[in-house]
């Protein structure tokens, strides 16, 4: 069995549903050992903002604030930002 796992997450406020069950596989993945990664792009990069993910909660989960370990996440989970989003900023 492999020993990396990624998690993609393209969505933020607009699906906190699946914002936020893709840092519970996470969570879970870091559990089992395994190397693991949550890809952000898209909507999804607005969750790396400070402040943004505040206020997301999805009612039978933990606010996203702590299930993704908050202003600092969980040691065994890396965040990885899409980079070509920085350009869209400043569209906002």
């Amino acid at each position: 069995m492999a020993d990396r796992f990624v998690v993609n997450l393209t969505r933020a406020k607009e699906d906190a549903d699946r914002a936020t069950v893709a840092f519970v596989v996470a969570n879970a993945a870091v559990a089992s050992d395994k190397e693991t990664a949550v890809f952000l792009s898209i909507e999804g990069v607005r969750l790396s903002q400070r402040g943004y993910a505040d206020d997301v909660h999805v009612d039978g989960f933990a606010p996203l604030l702590e299930v993704h370990g908050g202003r600092r996440p969980d040691p065994g989970v890396r965040v990885v930002l899409q980079e070509t989003w920085a350009g869209r900023r400043a569209a906002d």
